[in-house]
């Protein structure tokens, strides 16, 4: 299994509740994120959360699922593939960059 631990995002044995919880009830604005184990496919999926905002909705959670490739990689929609997971992070897609920004884990300190 591929260890994550060293990176910012990556918020492991993390629910899709605890992730809501995280991103839309600390201070933080729209576009904080995180990447998580998903809770369904025993270690074949990740979950990106992402904290979004909109006048109907207000602050609210999106979840995309981030499926595993056989052969290495990952992708959230067949279209675009990535290598890595981390290609795919937000905070490493330069056209996307200033929209992101990477949520602290639960004990407040950096990864």
């Amino acid at each position: 299994m591929i260890s994550f631990s060293t990176k910012r995002w990556f918020f492991p044995n993390t629910s899709r509740r605890e992730a809501e919880r995280l991103l839309e009830y600390l201070d933080n604005e729209p576009g904080v994120f995180l990447i998580r184990e998903s809770e369904q496919d025993n270690g074949k999926c990740w979950s990106l959360s992402i904290l979004d905002y909109n006048e109907e909705k207000q602050r609210h959670t999106k979840h995309y699922r981030i499926r595993k490739i056989d052969s290495g990689g990952c992708y959230i929609s067949t279209r675009n593939r990535f290598n890595s997971l981390d290609e795919l992070c937000p905070m490493n897609r330069s056209f996307k960059k200033e929209n992101f920004f990477v949520a602290e884990n639960a004990s407040g300190t950096e990864w």
